[in-house]
């Protein structure tokens, strides 16, 4: 089901129905603290580039706040809500609209500190959307040479990355040819 998308007025329902700018970061998956989204949201609010996050724990209010566990969660809830304009969580999508979420992103960002396996990152490649992920864990292996590898521990690393990648879309087109390839693969 994830693949490349051609039907642009089923893309633009999709964008109006989430509220999705033409230009966007994206983030799929839970938010604990190996997933670094505090540093992508950071990054993202430092480069006035908007970042969507999907997934149904970005909306939860069902946690215990004052939990270590839920320390990341807290804080990004808080940013999301500070930064509305800039930072959009739709909650839990259907796989049929997630196909289409990624289609419209200009990049998907899975900058993990630790990671299984990053199913997120193959669902970004074989739907064409360039990706800048981890060298460390399993991303750097799973990715290859399909994405643009960052130091999750460096906020510098990942800033330039994105910055350099929405920037450029010669680039976002030469990684969005070789994660198609690298998807093939699994």
């Amino acid at each position: 089901i994830f693949q490349p998308l051609k039907n642009q007025p089923n893309l633009k329902k999709i964008q109006l129905k989430y509220h999705l700018p033409q230009k966007f970061i994206l983030y799929v998956g839970d938010i604990n603290w190996n997933k670094n989204l505090i540093a992508l949201t950071h990054t993202c609010l430092n480069l006035k580039i908007p970042l969507v996050v999907i997934g149904k724990k970005a909306i939860d209010n069902d946690y215990d706040l004052h939990h270590i566990e839920n320390q990341s969660l807290k804080t990004f809830q808080s940013l999301a809500y500070k930064n509305a304009p800039l930072i959009i969580t739709p909650g839990f999508v259907p796989t049929k609209d997630l196909v289409s979420i990624y289609n419209l992103a200009t990049i998907y960002v899975h900058p993990s500190i630790a990671e299984g396996f990053g199913l997120p990152v193959l669902e970004a490649f074989a739907s064409g959307c360039p990706v800048i992920t981890s060298q460390t864990t399993s991303l750097g292996e799973i990715a290859g040479q399909a994405a643009k590898l960052i130091n999750p521990l460096s906020q510098n690393d990942l800033s330039k990355a994105i910055s350099n990648l929405y920037q450029n879309q010669s680039l976002r087109q030469k990684y969005s040819q070789l994660g198609l390839k690298q998807a093939q693969k699994f």
